[in-house]
């Protein structure tokens, strides 16, 4: 069964052409810090967040908190709700 997700490939969608290109899609908001071990010892998005949220905030001071729930959501639902076959849609915005 095919799941269908719809993302926002940075802001204003600056990364869609790239992304398409590639064949993949990411989350950019820890930057060089590995989520594995958090990910393998999270059994929902909730435990995840209770870990990242603080160490996003250490790292992002000027991203509101409620901005950073979300993000570290978002993480955790590409991380683990993403399988292969799925679809993901990403709108064009255009600009003038």
């Amino acid at each position: 069964m095919r799941n269908y997700f719809q993302v926002r490939l940075g802001k204003a969608n600056k990364f869609a052409s790239e992304c398409r290109a590639g064949g993949y899609i990411g989350v950019g908001w820890f930057g060089n810090i590995s989520l594995q071990k958090s990910l393998d010892s999270a059994s929902d998005w909730k435990t995840f967040n209770r870990e990242m949220i603080p160490l996003h905030i250490a790292t992002n001071p000027e991203t509101k908190k409620v901005a950073t729930r979300l993000f570290c959501g978002f993480t955790y639902t590409v991380c683990t709700g993403l399988t292969l076959g799925d679809i993901v849609s990403s709108p064009i915005y255009a600009y003038a």
